[in-house]
């Protein structure tokens, strides 16, 4: 069975909701590998490059590579595969991750950030801050269950609080350490460009903003610079021919425009 086949199967089986979160999900991974490709042929070092390179691109990899890891898992326990490949996603965590809960440390190296990214995440910080005083509120009244071996709705409400400081935390250090960048206006295509993209091989079309790791977002085509396809348009003129390398072969892109204007 090819890929696309079980991917298919694998999506035709889920519930509404969930098969429209995943959909898109796992058919980058299918295209990424080959459609083609038989799932007895595939190799597990190409789905861990697949983990690196959402890991790179992604604000919430975690999120974004779930479905992959789910449909891997499916394929193994459907007999359709001999090897559980899902233990090849692994999620790696950013530097900023990993140094969000140090108090002191060596200073920060700037982060270039679009005037739009830079403003997105001010919006995320104070939309936390002001959830603070609800989730202190979510425990105060679920501490008072004094029976706290099967207080379900306080360890929850723990829970989503570790979470809100951490990202709390996450996002005033990159602020701190943001540096916005002005609109680029020569030629070539910088950091903060819109880019507009013809495949070669096929009608297919796509937009991509070119940003920092940072503010990465497939969901909203926002692509980091240190990406395969960010890296591989990143100083390319309209009109230029760029190549992009993945398992299933080279997928060839023409710049059609930088900074195309926007529809009415």
């Amino acid at each position: 069975m090819t890929l696309a086949d079980a991917a298919a199967r694998f999506l035709a089986g889920l519930p509404p909701a969930e098969r429209e979160k995943g959909q898109q999900e796992v058919y980058r991974f299918a295209r990424w590998i080959g459609f083609d490709t038989p799932l007895d042929q595939i190799e597990p070092p190409d789905i861990g490059r697949y983990g690196e390179q959402v890991c790179s691109t992604s604000s919430n990899p975690a999120a974004a590579l779930e479905p992959v890891k789910a449909f891997l898992t499916y394929a193994r326990k459907s007999g359709l595969t001999s090897s559980n490949y899902s233990v090849h996603i692994r999620v790696k965590r950013s530097a900023g991750a990993r140094n969000k809960n140090k108090v002191a440390g060596p200073a920060t190296e700037p982060i270039p950030m679009t005037a739009a990214g830079h403003s997105e995440l001010q919006s995320e910080l104070r939309a936390l801050e002001e959830q603070r005083p609800m989730v202190v509120e979510e425990i105060q009244k679920a501490a008072s269950d004094k029976d706290f071996r099967e207080n379900a709705p306080l360890h929850a409400a723990k829970e989503r609080q570790g979470y809100l400081e951490g990202r709390i935390r996450e996002l005033e250090a990159t602020l701190k350490a943001a540096q916005v960048v002005s609109e680029h206006s020569g030629d070539r295509i910088g950091m903060g460009d819109c880019v507009l993209l013809n495949e070669l091989d096929c009608e297919d079309q796509i937009c991509i903003t070119v940003v920092h790791a940072t503010e990465a977002s497939p969901a909203k085509w926002k692509i980091s610079v240190e990406s395969p396809i960010g890296k591989a348009v990143l100083g390319r003129r309209q009109g230029d021919t760029v190549q992009v390398t993945a398992p299933a072969g080279i997928i060839r892109y023409r710049v059609t425009a930088v900074n195309p204007p926007k529809a009415p």
